[in-house]
């Protein structure tokens, strides 16, 4: 079921691509991995670690995760230049829709509070593990960085 929801995801990460550039597909895929550093360091925070320590419900850590995400979702997107909302040719958004779903199954698997929605299968476990992450997401960002007009 998951390389199913994964495909879909890359699917419609192709089609947004298509229709309005790379610039989504680059958002995302830089705002997931600074989701979990930020994540990470809640519980040290001042002022709010008190807080965020307290969260064991898995639905509030993810409510609390995917707002991180939206934030820094936003943040990135307004930092790209408006021009980069072009379409793109088909192997680009191709490239752009793969490349953004390997970003996301390395960032749920760097979240557990996220893995008790959707639980990963052993195959991708072991495929996008830790022992292959960081070559995973360095050929992703190659990828996007390919794909850019």
């Amino acid at each position: 079921m998951d390389w199913v929801v994964l495909a879909l995801f890359a699917v419609v990460v192709t089609i947004i691509t298509l229709r309005f550039g790379t610039q989504y597909a680059v958002a995302f895929s830089l705002a997931a991995p600074l989701t979990i550093f930020v994540y990470s360091s809640l519980p040290w925070l001042a002022f709010v670690g008190s807080y965020t320590s307290q969260l064991v419900i898995p639905s509030l850590q993810a409510a609390v995760v995917g707002g991180i995400m939206v934030a820094m979702f936003v943040l990135i997107f307004r930092m790209i230049p408006r021009n980069l909302l072009t379409g793109s040719l088909p192997i680009q958004a191709i490239l752009s829709g793969i490349a953004t779903a390997v970003v996301l199954v390395v960032a749920l698997l760097q979240l557990p509070a996220l893995q008790t929605f959707l639980p990963l299968s052993p195959l991708i476990h072991t495929i996008f593990g830790p022992s292959y992450n960081i070559f995973w997401m360095l050929a992703a960002y190659a990828a996007l960085a390919f794909s850019r007009k």
